[in-house]
């Protein structure tokens, strides 16, 4: 019954067997994480005096941890093990669904790649693989260039494609900072947040950029086109296609 209670005291109050471990090692035991998963299975005894300390860690009186349990108690106690033990499997299957799903957008956009290439070596006309590899942009977005290596060396452009992403936002980033200059201090505030000409600024200096900010341009219509004009013309000069 100690162990069931610790278990329970210990995920109500957030904490992990590893947190709670160093948490009552502050107050003079010699705790690991293996200490506290053997206490809650019930496989060590555990010490009044560390009956003591994890009491006062938890916020709980001692009494809460030693007195007799019900047989309501034990059942919430059990209850409560088993909603914890049902939450982590849900966790981990939402993280394989997450996976799969991913593997499937590849799998959906390697696909539609190999056609446009087939149709492109079937016909050489490079407008007609520029828009189907501009709808593959659309719907997949910075996936594109982010595909397999071996995906890309089958088309004999691995080392190239790699390029792409920054290319594409050289020239993206280039253009709007052009637009800015444009602009005077009133359209800045009207168009503009402090943060964006920070970032627009620090990438064309080679300073730290954000990340949202990246993928932010990277959603725009401007990457998405460049992207797809130069993975196009890649593909088009390829020699394996030849």
């Amino acid at each position: 019954m100690f162990a069931n209670r610790l278990r329970a005291a210990r995920t109500s109050a957030g904490l992990s067997q590893e947190a709670l471990a160093k948490a009552v090692n502050e107050h003079g035991l010699n705790w690991r994480q293996t200490t506290v998963a053997k206490s809650e299975k019930g496989d060590r005894p555990v010490l009044f005096v560390e009956a003591v300390v994890l009491a006062r860690v938890l916020g709980l009186k001692v009494e809460e941890f030693l007195s007799e349990a019900g047989p309501l108690e034990e059942l919430a106690d059990r209850l409560r093990h088993e909603w914890v033990s049902s939450k982590e499997r849900v966790e981990d299957a939402e993280s394989n669904l997450e996976f799969c799903r991913h593997r499937h957008r590849v799998a959906d956009l390697v696909f539609r790649l190999n056609n446009a290439v087939l149709i492109y070596k079937h016909n050489l006309d490079s407008g007609v693989l520029l828009d189907s590899i501009e709808r593959l942009f659309n719907d997949f977005s910075s996936l594109v260039t982010t595909l397999p290596y071996e995906v890309y060396e089958a088309l004999g452009i691995a080392r190239d494609v790699r390029r792409v992403d920054e290319e594409a936002l050289k020239s993206v980033i280039v253009r709007e900072s052009e637009e800015i200059a444009s602009q005077n201090v009133r359209e800045l505030e009207e168009n503009y947040t402090g943060e964006y000409l920070t970032n627009v600024a620090n990438y064309l200096s080679g300073g730290l950029v954000d990340d949202a900010f990246l993928e932010f341009m990277r959603d725009g219509q401007g990457w998405k086109r460049a992207a797809a004009v130069a993975v196009t013309t890649l593909i088009a000069e390829s020699e394996l296609l030849r």
